[in-house]
């Protein structure tokens, strides 16, 4: 009589932990065989394991928020597409009508000094001289700024006496204007020819 009354109370405790484990993801048929094996440490272990359920679900709002967000990335991104063309196309009309080219702008040499620099180069400080770089120039302290012209009409100036060491060059790339006499290594390459 004890012993049925001892598997009753085992089958019931399986059932306890097989309903449990159901009701947060589990196997049922598994978990009831382990609550009429061991039942208190059964009915422990599917308490304190985490519920799949509620994981699964976590996860599947995750999925959707984040598919929402980049759906919405993609919107935003194809209304500041539009936006940036519509102001390009906007510029470019103002552009016509007033007859300037505003993009050629990022390019524009800085203004000439009011005299050339005074400090010392260092070879840190000389450009690297590439045949096809643009480059403007002013032939004297006086006179305005030419340009942009390639390396090598730059040295058809020099060796036509044009513009010399104390002419004022710049280059993109280059902080401000120097003397041409005042770079050794610029110079050097101008009397290469």
């Amino acid at each position: 009589m004890e012993l049925a009354f001892q598997f009753v109370v085992w089958a019931v405790f399986g059932a306890i932990v097989a309903v449990i484990a159901q009701s947060r993801g589990r196997t049922p048929v598994g978990w009831f065989f382990i609550g009429l094996a061991a039942p208190c440490i059964g009915l422990i272990l599917v308490i304190v394991l985490p519920d799949l359920k509620r994981e699964q679900a976590q996860k599947e709002r995750l999925r959707r928020e984040n598919q929402r967000l980049r759906e919405r990335a993609r919107k935003d991104r194809q209304v500041a597409d539009q936006r940036h063309a519509a102001t390009i196309k906007r510029l470019g009309a103002h552009d016509a009508v007033l007859g300037l080219d505003t993009r050629a702008a990022e390019e524009a040499p800085p203004q000439l000094p009011s005299h050339p620099p005074s400090s010392d180069p260092t070879d840190d400080d000389a450009p690297r001289i590439d045949p096809e770089s643009r480059w403007h120039y002013a032939a004297t302290e006086d006179s305005g700024s030419e340009g942009p012209i390639s390396f090598r009409a730059l040295r058809a100036l020099w060796e036509s006496g044009d513009i010399g060491p104390d002419s004022l060059v710049w280059s993109k790339g280059m902080e401000d204007w120097i003397a041409i006499g005042d770079d050794s290594t610029l110079e050097e390459e101008l009397r290469r020819g």
